[in-house]
């Protein structure tokens, strides 16, 4: 019969899996052709019609067949084969950008999750880093994770938006990690989520660092003028002609009578 062979005064013998024809009349194992690559002969018999369950299968997507195959060898991780029919490894390609292929067997890449990007062949998706966020899919460079935005801070990797909002008294001017980058300087106040420090009013200053709001402004002192800069100290002294009676903002603030 079909895919066996018969040894003289024995019964028909299956050809092994692995093998596969169509043809009768074999006398020994050796004349059992391999399967072709490309396909797999997954069990012993596998002729079409004979009482078999099996026959020569196309090798599917996600694997490669080489000759002489009983079951398909899976493409490894991070590696895919959306098509049938592969005949060798080399068939199953790295995964492309923007996607990454978790699994053996993977014939449909998992696009690129947001937070991450994927460059090609990857297994798992790297994490944008701390200091960035990603709200969106598919990215296959680290410079496409968005800088955390200013007044924000991002303090771990892989983030789909920013952490929160910057500690009061500080400011953060981008890329913050830490809720306290950078220290609210004298002269001026920072509220909660800050990305520039706040010069005291004119009129006013403070010697104070880390100020949550103007309260930490007061008047300036009698005789000096506060222009309501970042200094931290009045802007200098009143005018020879003028005198300031507290409070001022220019060196003028009132004429000598």
């Amino acid at each position: 019969p079909m895919n066996h062979y018969c040894q003289k005064g024995l019964s028909p013998v299956p050809c092994p899996a692995g093998t596969y024809t169509e043809l009768g009349g074999l006398e020994q194992e050796s004349e059992c052709p391999d399967c072709p690559a490309g396909s797999y002969c997954p069990s012993s018999g596998s002729d079409i019609g004979f009482g078999s369950t099996t026959e020569q299968l196309i090798c599917p997507s996600g694997y490669y067949c080489p000759l002489g195959s009983p079951t398909p060898t899976a493409c490894n991780k991070g590696t895919y084969r959306r098509f049938t029919g592969a005949e060798d490894s080399d068939a199953c390609a790295p995964c492309i950008a923007g996607f990454y292929c978790p699994i053996d067997a993977e014939d449909d890449p998992d696009l690129c999750p947001a937070g991450s990007y994927c460059t090609p062949g990857l297994v798992n998706p790297i994490d944008c880093p701390a200091g960035t966020f990603s709200n969106q899919t598919g990215l296959i460079l680290e410079a496409q994770c968005t800088p955390c935005t200013a007044g924000m801070y991002c303090a771990t990797s892989g983030l789909k938006e920013p952490t929160d909002d910057c500690d009061p008294g500080y400011y953060c001017t981008g890329k913050a990690v830490d809720p306290q980058q950078d220290d609210c300087p004298a002269g001026a106040y920072c509220p909660g989520g800050s990305y520039d420090p706040i010069p005291c009013d004119p009129g006013t200053f403070s010697t104070q660092t880390n100020q949550v709001n103007n309260n930490a402004c007061g008047p300036c002192t009698p005789g000096n003028y506060c222009e309501g800069s970042l200094k931290g100290d009045v802007t200098g002294p009143c005018f020879e002609g003028y005198y300031c009676t507290g409070g001022a903002s220019t060196p003028t603030q009132e004429k000598c009578p």
